[in-house]
């Protein structure tokens, strides 16, 4: 679904990471790890094209992969309400089609023989498209991932402005998943969870058939989520993958760190 090929970023003079290629397919579920400063979010942020890389490309490798991505900091029309703000572009969808359909059915009404079939044509054709169930959120589908995520007490209907910074995370969170996206690209979304909700986000992510790149500092969520690590490297700059859960690559990485401690008390040894 997403092909990084020799990816390269620099902010002035400073070198954030170069050489980055990894892929991406439906059903991988990746980690990336690494300290604070080594660029997981402008890697993510270049994936979903808010930034641009100095160096390499990001390709999709279908035309339908839609990427679902789940900023640190979220951005809402504080006047907007919380329905609105998880229907998202399916809302505008919905509202467009009736548009048409109106504008079809003036049209019939005043239409000539030479011009009624190509209108009838339309005409069922948007009908069929308004009766597509993707296009809405059931009130269970809301109330469901709402509950799932803590905000069961929250009026659909009440706007954003209300709501406080671990709630917008949520609600963020929430309208991510509501859209089904082909992959997801999710940068610490464990922020302002409890233990129920993570329980629940959990659970989800195991049951999604999507590909997911997870950005996230709590060891135990990427134990249940994710079977494969990539590492961010502040020193070479560079992207390494490890297969399996976070604990078997910090079991890897001890391994590592004591071989290359015991081939310096060896080279020592040699020296003195």
């Amino acid at each position: 679904m997403l092909q990084v090929s020799s990816l390269g970023k620099r902010y002035g003079d400073t070198l954030v990471f170069e050489g980055v290629h990894f892929t991406l397919n439906a059903g991988d579920r990746a980690g990336l790890v690494g300290p604070n400063g080594s660029g997981k979010t402008t890697l993510l942020r270049i994936l979903v094209g808010e930034e641009r890389p100095d160096t390499g490309s990001v390709q999709r490798t279908a035309a339908n992969v839609r990427i679902g991505y789940l900023p640190q900091a979220l951005k809402y029309d504080d006047e907007a309400t919380l329905r609105q703000v998880l229907a998202g572009s399916r809302l505008l969808d919905a509202d467009q089609l009736a548009a048409q359909v109106e504008e079809l059915a003036q049209a019939l009404s005043t239409a000539d023989e030479s011009e009624r079939e190509a209108l009838e044509k339309s005409y069922a054709a948007a009908i069929e498209r308004m009766q597509d169930a993707s296009l809405y959120l059931t009130e269970y589908q809301v109330q469901a991932i709402m509950a799932g995520l803590g905000l069961a007490d929250v009026d659909p209907s009440a706007p954003v402005r209300i709501l406080s910074g671990g709630q917008k995370t949520r609600l963020g969170l929430a309208r991510l998943l509501l859209s089904n996206p082909s992959l997801l690209l999710l940068d610490e979304p464990t922020n302002h969870l409890d233990i129920t909700a993570l329980e629940w986000l959990e659970e989800y992510l195991s049951q999604y058939a999507g590909g997911m790149l997870i950005v996230s500092h709590d060891r135990a969520f990427l134990d249940r989520t994710v079977n494969q690590i990539y590492e961010l490297d502040p020193l070479t700059h560079s992207l390494r993958a490890y297969p399996g859960n976070y604990s078997e690559y910090a079991q890897t990485k001890a391994r590592e760190r004591e071989k290359h401690a015991q081939m310096y008390r060896e080279q020592q040894e040699r020296i003195a």
